[in-house]
């Protein structure tokens, strides 16, 4: 292992990066034939990271560079990463300090990448074997399209309380993969299975390929640190200003939604209003009083329909502390004045 000394001038904060070290042919892609570099950020998931790393390397069309940042504590993932062999050039890094958070470790590797397209999966994923195959030929056959997304989740039928919310007007509709006027955006599990090509209105952070330009990747809002919820939707509204985002049918995973790592019901309660109508002000740059209304009435109302947890037992705990969050979070909101 070495430490990253020379990277002092060009990363803000340098001191933060602990090891890094590559294995496999140079990392200087030549766009013309290697051009697709698949990014992991991973924080206290040896397990979950294993799985996805071993079926990636499974894949058919298996990427021509990983990039891997590690925000763990311990070595635990970076051993398990150095037992493992690849068939494609590895760079690995444990990061420390300001460099943890997903969207900060996701921008540490972006600003490594020299290829034009570049997959992003969670380390909780599992890749069907045509996966990256499916994703890069959806890109190559679509020029016009800035962002492709797989299908991570199963089916499901809109539950009810997302029915309950189109009939409070929360949501106008439940079109999956749209972004509302409240500032909800709709699961794409609600659209039944298909191989075809689905537009929507963002990707799913979980699984996803994008066309970047080496010299100036667009990156992820730093403000929105640690699990930074919302950081998927936020980085698809400005992605979309560069052409279409749609979901490919024919590319799957699975989405196994490991519990570590994520944070405690108050933390995502404030993440949730604070983060969202971070995003919401970002697509709406100056909002009219119609808009505002929306924004405010929706996440009010979702709020109080929090409320039905309260008479299930061994739920009362974690609603109480979301809705304190929630509170907290729209506090904040209204103390800077951001509305």
């Amino acid at each position: 292992m070495t430490a990253v000394d020379a990277l002092t001038s060009v990363e803000p904060h340098a001191a933060d990066i602990a090891t890094a070290w590559q294995r496999g042919p140079s990392t200087t892609l030549a766009p013309r034939d290697r051009s697709l570099t698949t990014i992991l950020c991973t924080y206290r998931r040896p397990e979950s990271a294993r799985r996805f790393l071993e079926s990636l390397a499974a894949q058919i069309r298996v990427p021509d560079q990983l990039l891997i940042v590690d925000a763990s504590p311990d070595e635990a993932t970076e051993a398990m990463v150095a037992s493992l062999r690849f068939g494609f050039a590895v760079k690995y890094w444990r990061v420390q300090g300001q460099l943890r958070g997903l969207t900060r470790q996701r921008n540490f590797a972006l600003r490594r990448v020299s290829s034009d397209l570049v997959a992003f999966f969670d380390d909780d994923i599992v890749l069907d074997p045509s996966c990256l195959q499916q994703l890069e030929r959806a890109h190559r056959e679509h020029p016009d399209l800035a962002g492709v997304g797989c299908f991570a989740e199963a089916f499901i039928d809109p539950s009810l309380l997302w029915r309950l919310r189109r009939t409070l007007r929360i949501v106008p509709h439940l079109r999956p993969g749209s972004y509302t006027r409240g500032g909800m955006s709709v699961p794409w599990r609600f659209h039944a299975p298909t191989d075809q090509i689905v537009e929507g209105d963002w990707l799913p952070g979980c699984a996803m390929m994008l066309k970047v330009d080496p010299g100036a990747p667009l990156l992820f809002d730093e403000a929105l640190t640690g699990y930074a919820q919302g950081e998927d939707l936020e980085f698809s509204l400005r992605l979309r200003e560069r052409g279409r985002l749609a979901l490919h049918g024919a590319a799957r995973c699975q989405h196994f939604h490991e519990a570590a790592g994520r944070p405690n019901a108050f933390k995502l309660g404030e993440m949730e209003i604070w983060n969202r109508h971070r995003i919401w002000r970002r697509a709406h740059r100056q909002p009219r009083a119609s808009t505002r209304y929306w924004f405010a009435y929706a996440w009010t109302l979702d709020t109080l329909l929090l409320t039905r947890h309260l008479v299930s037992p061994g739920q009362v705990r974690d609603s109480l502390s979301r809705i304190a969050g929630r509170i907290v979070g729209a506090s904040r909101i209204l103390l800077t004045r951001e509305v």
